[in-house]
């Protein structure tokens, strides 16, 4: 139920969205470790309306003067991120490279658990034997009833705890091994890309499907009082600048970004004492 919950509410976040993150849920600050919000800030003038779109830290927890309202503009963030994306798709070399290292660094950090795994299979095999040679003896009339139903009670229960347990580490080992068929539909999908990028740079949906397929994720800083995002995903990790000549890849969105005013002076200098 909890499940069908959560898929409902993504549904309905999706599908209510009113403007279009590419790494809404995706950024954290890199202060405070907290997810970066997506917002918007509609400006209205004498001759034009817009909306501003910004992801922003909101600790309303920790420190607030020590973040320093971490914010980026969404347009500078997403375009530069779903550049340096791109850049990984295209380059087939390195894509073989970072899925390979990828997979590598799973199965190291998978070792101990599937070390666990075995040692659970082993107590389970012991644990079963033993009651196999208690109900041995009993049929034999070695043992009284009343000492095999103790210790029959006592196995069952252990043997039920080490069967939930080794549930628990397949499942896990599941979830974290990166399989052929995961890096097979990678690659395919990266092929669709060099085929049709022209299509991908224009349809937000397929940016953010293999955003998520490629598990992108980055902090937000500030460095010389410009937004710097430490980017990472399964085949790669960068730093990257959120520069102004980042061109948003779906600039096709509803609200207009590219007229976002410079800023000024005056917004430099204080940002450099950020």
């Amino acid at each position: 139920m909890a499940q069908a919950r959560l898929k409902r509410n993504k549904e309905l976040k999706q599908r209510c969205a009113r403007h279009q993150y590419l790494m809404s849920r995706r950024l954290r600050c890199g202060i405070c470790d907290m997810v970066l919000n997506a917002e918007s800030q509609p400006y209205k003038s004498k001759k034009t309306q817009k909306v501003y779109l910004y992801y922003a830290c909101k600790d309303t927890h920790g420190n607030k003067a020590r973040c320093r309202g971490m914010r980026c503009r969404v347009d500078l963030a997403d375009g530069t991120i779903w550049n340096w994306v791109k850049s990984l798709l295209l380059d087939p070399a390195q894509l073989q490279h970072g899925l390979a290292s990828f997979h590598k660094a799973r199965e190291r950090e998978v070792a101990d658990v599937r070390r666990r795994l075995q040692v659970v299979d082993d107590l389970l095999a012991n644990n079963r034997a033993q009651l196999e040679r208690i109900i041995d003896l009993y049929v034999t009339g070695e043992l009284d009833k009343e000492i095999l139903v103790e210790r029959k009670t006592r196995l069952e229960s252990t043997i039920a705890s080490l069967q939930k347990e080794r549930e628990q580490i397949a499942a896990q080992i599941e979830a974290e091994t990166f399989t052929p068929d995961q890096i097979r539909t990678i690659e395919e999908f990266a092929a669709g890309v060099r085929k049709n990028l022209a299509h991908i740079d224009n349809k937000f949906e397929a940016q953010q499907q293999l955003t998520e397929l490629l598990d992108v994720t980055g902090r937000l800083v500030k460095e010389d009082g410009e937004p710097v995002i430490y980017v990472q995903c399964i085949v790669g990790n960068n730093i990257l600048r959120a520069k102004k000549t980042a061109t948003c890849a779906h600039s096709k969105c509803r609200n207009p970004r590219r007229s976002l005013p410079n800023p000024t002076e005056s917004d430099r200098a204080r940002a450099r004492r950020q």
